[in-house]
């Protein structure tokens, strides 16, 4: 029972007050009292003291000897019923006091009994106890935080998992399924066929690992100098071919003189090849895409444009949500789509650089922009 935080701080502030405020006083009190009465019987006579009575010596001295036996009896007492009510007082104000103290300390307590049956839906008053106690319950209400995050971040990965890998194993097991009944040929295009869907299935798990890294604050970056307008020729030039037989106008602008910038090359090349990649499957024939790379004061911009199907204002907020689409009734297939996580991983690498990346259209067949904003 005393093993209480509550109840020790309430017994020590009693004790203390007792043995630090209360008996001195006493002492000292008595100790005075004591010179008093010798020190006026020493400087008067008694019979002067008495002047105005009718006793003689001897009862004079037996009503100063009885007036010293009185305080030698009382003064003790009146300090021990004093001991007493300071005691109680002290102990109602240390509950008081202990209680303000460890209140916070409870919660915590209540706190990490929720955190262990799994509810994380817990929040700390971190407005009350002093400053330490206080960092501790901000620190606690941090951590919550970041394991609902974590927790719905898990939730979510599991069902677009499932859902993602559905359709491709769907595909793969019917097709297998007809060979077997002898429905379909088992010849090359065929095999083909379900070659691709395994080559999907191959990306959208690869994928996946390195989503999960970067959201878990593990995506390993190699810093290195990088020279920009090289990095943005190069992602051009990887994806001309596929723009030329789309008859599609892919346009790099390197505006103004580039900065070299530290950054890890192979996952800043990533991101740019994404953002060039959705703006491929979203560009019709004829169209265009443009790629520009600018230094604004103390920042490095890469912009990709295009004149495709372009945004409603309602998805913005979500393009770089990992499996997304503004239209839920489209499948994602691997010949036209990738495995939805393109946006998503671009987002991840850019943050773990120390920058932004934006998403602007003007509306449906208005066309896109995407920003990438690097401090340099």
């Amino acid at each position: 029972m005393f093993n209480r935080l509550w109840i020790r701080i309430a017994l020590t502030f009693a004790v203390v007050q007792i043995l630090f405020v209360l008996v001195p006083f006493g002492i000292f009190i008595t100790l005075n009292a004591f010179d008093v009465v010798d020190r006026q019987f020493e400087e008067n006579d008694l019979s002067e003291i008495f002047s105005e009575t009718d006793l003689t010596e001897e009862q004079q001295q037996a009503v100063f000897n009885e007036l010293e036996d009185a305080m030698r009896r009382d003064i003790p007492g009146g300090i021990f019923r004093s001991a007493i009510f300071t005691a109680v007082v002290g102990v109602i104000a240390g509950i008081w006091v202990s209680r303000r103290l460890v209140r916070p300390l409870s919660d915590l307590e209540a706190g990490a009994q929720s955190l262990n049956l799994r509810q994380l839906d817990v929040h700390i008053d971190d407005s009350k106890g002093g400053q330490e106690i206080e960092a501790v319950a901000k620190a606690f209400n941090n951590m919550t935080q970041r394991l609902r995050h974590s927790e719905a971040v898990r939730k979510n990965l599991l069902a677009d998992v499932a859902h993602e890998l559905r359709t491709p194993l769907t595909v793969v097991q019917g097709n297998l399924r007809a060979m077997l009944d002898g429905v379909y040929p088992m010849n090359e295009e065929e095999v083909a066929g379900l070659f691709d869907q395994t080559q999907h299935l191959t990306r959208l798990v690869d994928d996946l690992h390195e989503l999960a890294n970067a959201e878990a604050d593990q995506l390993s970056l190699d810093f290195e100098d990088v020279n920009v307008a090289e990095m943005v020729q190069a992602c051009a030039s990887a994806f001309r071919p596929l723009a030329d037989e789309k008859e599609i106008e892919l346009r790099p602008e390197l505006l103004g003189k580039l900065p070299t910038i530290s950054a890890d090359r192979t996952r800043l090349t990533q991101a740019v090849n994404n953002l060039i990649s959705n703006a491929m499957r979203h560009t019709p024939e004829k169209g265009t895409i443009t790629v520009q790379a600018e230094q604004i004061p103390d920042w490095l911009e890469i912009r990709v444009s295009d004149t495709g199907e372009g945004i409603e204002p309602h998805h913005l907020p979500h393009v770089f949500d990992r499996f997304y689409r503004a239209d839920a009734s489209r499948q994602r297939h691997s010949d036209e789509s990738g495995s939805g996580l393109g946006l998503a991983i671009a987002r991840a690498v850019i943050e773990a650089h120390g920058g932004t990346i934006s998403a602007e259209s003007e509306g449906l067949r208005r066309g896109s922009r995407f920003t990438i904003q690097l401090p340099i």
